[in-house]
Formats: C-alpha cells, sequence, structure tokens
C-alpha cells in the first residue's frame, strides 16, 4: 500500500523519475512529429519504428510519472510497471473488438518492450539510488 507519508518527501530519485518521464515524452513528440512523418515521407525502410514510436515511449511517459508521482519504493514499483505495461497492452487487445479500433500486434509488442524497458531503467536506479 502506498504512504501518504512517502508521497510528501521529495527526493532525487522522483526527480530522476521526472527527468525520465520529461526526457521520453520529448522522444516521443520528436518520434511522432518529425522522425514518422520523415520516415514515410521518402519511403525509409526502419524496421517498423516509426509506427511504434508513440507506444514505445509514451509508455515509458506514463510508467515514470506514476513512479515520480506515487514514489513507490521497489516492491510498489515493480507492480506498478506491471500494471501500467498490462493496462496498456489490454487497451492494445480491446481495440480487436472496438467498432473502429485496429489492432495493430506492432503496437502490442512495442508496449511489452517498454514495459521491460521501463523496469530495467527502474531497478538500475533503484540498486543506484536506494540499495537495501
Amino acid at each position: 500500500m502506498f504512504s501518504f507519508d512517502r508521497i510528501k518527501i521529495w527526493t532525487r530519485v522522483r526527480s530522476i523519475y521526472f527527468f525520465i518521464a520529461l526526457t521520453f515524452y520529448v522522444l516521443t513528440e520528436v518520434g511522432r512529429f518529425i522522425y514518422r512523418p520523415y520516415i514515410y515521407n521518402y519511403g525509409i525502410k526502419d524496421l517498423g519504428f516509426a509506427d511504434v514510436v508513440g507506444n514505445l515511449f509514451g509508455t515509458i511517459v506514463i510508467i515514470f510519472v506514476e513512479l515520480g508521482i506515487l514514489h513507490a519504493n521497489k516492491v510498489q514499483g515493480i507492480r506498478l510497471i506491471a500494471l501500467i505495461t498490462t493496462g496498456i497492452c489490454l487497451y492494445e487487445l480491446s481495440q480487436f473488438i472496438l467498432p473502429r479500433g485496429v489492432l495493430d500486434w506492432k503496437d502490442l509488442i512495442a508496449t511489452l518492450v517498454a514495459g521491460m524497458i521501463a523496469l530495467g531503467i527502474f531497478l538500475i536506479i533503484n540498486y543506484i539510488f536506494e540499495p537495501n
């Protein structure tokens, strides 16, 4: 369970979480509005990266914003990453049954990869700044 006392405390780790979220937000927007149109306009084969850049980096943004807001400890952080990744994957899967939704398997895979990347970054930060 999250502690309201822990949420009130500002630490270096929380600053790092928000910095990571901001960095990946910028990468997401650059990818969506500069990289993707450039790739499409010139017909460059990038193995589908332009198609999934929003899901890949956007998922990491969501995860690190939530980690920063809730100031989760290690166990809570792992659970939060799993919950967010699972939720976004379920949303992607629900596209299959929604009236105008289109299920894109590449987005689903990108979301899972993003969850693993976020988990790796989280564990490294946790290991460096909050060793137990």
